[in-house]
Parts: C-alpha cells; structure tokens; sequence
C-alpha cells in the first residue's frame, strides 16, 4: 500500500482515531469480540458482523 493512498489514510486515521477515543475503541473491541463469537471461524460472517459499525466509525473519522 502506497503510504498516499487513500486506503492507506484512511487506515491511519482509523487506527489514530481509536487510539485517542477509548471509547469508540472498547466500543470496536465488543463488536469483534461478538462478530468472533457469531462468525466460529466464518470470515465473511464475521466480516458482514462488524460492517455497519465500521461503516459509520469510518465516516465519523474521515469526517475530523
């Protein structure tokens, strides 16, 4: 990944985010947490699990 990319910005701001948010972080950590328990070892269940809640933190991040 290209260090200008957008995914790559995008990555990056997502990570700064939670780690200066502990509360959308514990937040995160429960909804992999549930997706792992759901999914046992499905990636695509797990995946579709936490999709909506990434969907909106992202924006969230992207938008500050």
């Amino acid at each position: 990944t290209c260090n200008n990319s957008k995914v790559w910005k995008s990555a990056i701001s997502f990570r700064d985010y939670l780690k200066n948010n502990k509360k959308a972080a514990k937040d995160y950590a429960n909804i992999r947490k549930q997706g792992a328990e759901i999914a046992k070892g499905e990636g695509a269940t797990y995946r579709r699990h936490k999709k909506e809640f990434l969907k909106k933190l992202t924006k969230r991040v992207l938008q500050k």
